[in-house]
């Protein structure tokens, strides 16, 4: 997720409802302090996609992608 360059706000703020896989990449679409951003990462895509077939909520779009009893750790 280092190849996002997301403020750590940003980054514990994103819902798995704003991630899209593509064929080799993964886009993910925040909105933070900044304004609303959408990044796409080469990088991440594996191990995203490995940490969600895992994730508790990983069919819940309003989850978290890194959580604490579904909440934002932030």
């Amino acid at each position: 997720m280092l190849e996002g360059a997301y403020r750590p706000g940003d980054l514990l703020n994103i819902q798995i409802g704003g991630i899209e896989f593509e064929e080799n990449f993964v886009r993910i679409h925040t909105t933070g302090k900044t304004g609303p951003k959408s990044l796409t990462l080469v990088a991440s895509y594996g191990p995203i996609k490995e940490w969600l077939a895992e994730h508790p909520y990983g069919d819940d779009p309003e989850a978290f992608l890194f959580y604490h009893d579904n909440r934002s750790i932030a």
